[in-house]
């Protein structure tokens, strides 16, 4: 869940900040509130919401693997809308003690 906030970007306060995930694959299921967004070169681009799909990023684990031919992509979450918003990400990751 994250709260009913607004984002002000220019003064870094956001819901989520600028990350790549560490691991193999997310898959992550939305509500309807537009929040998510990705970075592509120096700028960025909403993603939209899309409540019966899942969104899935690829982490830095599978973009070694695939020597970056599966990019692991900069997202963030920034709150336009002042709404509530859910979602549920399931981190696909190799065991802690694998070997890469």
């Amino acid at each position: 869940r994250y709260p009913a906030e607004i984002s002000d970007v220019s003064n870094g306060k956001l819901a989520v900040g600028a990350h790549k995930d560490y691991g193999m694959l997310t898959f992550l299921a939305t509500d309807s509130v537009p929040a998510l967004q990705i970075e592509v070169g120096d700028c960025w681009y909403s993603v939209d919401p899309r409540p019966n799909d899942f969104i899935v990023n690829v982490g830095n684990v599978l973009e070694s693997w695939t020597n970056g031919r599966l990019p692991s992509i900069v997202h963030r979450v920034v709150n336009h809308t002042g709404q509530e918003r859910y979602s549920i990400p399931f981190f696909f990751n190799p065991n802690f003690d694998a070997k890469l």
